[in-house]
């Protein structure tokens, strides 16, 4: 399908916003979760992040390690470059699950997930069947699109392996509502 100017352009569009949406999102939790600054290049200690639980903990661990790594491969690149490297990247891949799943929908591949978001079919019968017990409904959306994530990384480990290290951060309720919004914005379903 060749796509004319102004579907290149909204296409741009939304790329750009979503990107930046994440970015902001991802740039929030590195900073307040993760104890890694990418405005301000500061790395905190991981024996000061006493609040964080086991999962998370693990993923500021495995941020630190990817920030060694590329700081033992790239000596004289700036702390602060380095950061901002690892939330754009965690930022891309983010996007681009999204948008896989989205154009998976959209061709008959997969279950309805997230083309309406919490009343996707995929999602109403997850939480039928898994009650309450998932806690929230932003909770248990959250484990369902794990379970989609975790199903996908079967093919496609290098896009939907949620235990890589360029895919360990996902965006918060108010975050995700609003890619999801993007994601299903009437202008670019055709796409």
């Amino acid at each position: 399908m060749a796509f004319d100017q102004p579907t290149r352009n909204r296409l741009q569009k939304f790329v750009s916003e979503a990107r930046s949406l994440l970015t902001v999102e991802f740039t929030r939790q590195l900073q307040n979760d993760y104890g890694l600054d990418p405005e301000s290049g500061n790395i905190s200690p991981v024996e000061v992040l006493t609040g964080l639980d086991d999962e998370r903990l693990s993923t500021a661990k495995i941020l630190r390690e990817t920030f060694n790594h590329y700081q033992s491969t790239s000596p004289s690149e700036i702390t602060k470059d380095l950061l901002e490297r690892i939330m754009r990247e965690q930022a891309f891949t983010m996007l681009n699950r999204f948008a896989a799943i989205r154009m998976a929908e959209a061709r008959g591949i997969l279950f309805e997930s997230i083309s309406h978001g919490y009343q996707s079919k995929g999602f109403q019968l997850y939480s039928r069947i898994a009650g309450s017990g998932l806690g929230s409904t932003f909770e248990a959306y959250r484990w369902y699109l794990f379970s989609v994530f975790d199903e996908l990384a079967l093919d496609l480990a290098v896009l939907f392996d949620r235990f890589s290290p360029f895919g360990r951060l996902f965006p918060r309720q108010s975050a995700l509502e609003e890619l999801l919004g993007l994601l299903n914005d009437p202008e670019i379903d055709h796409l």
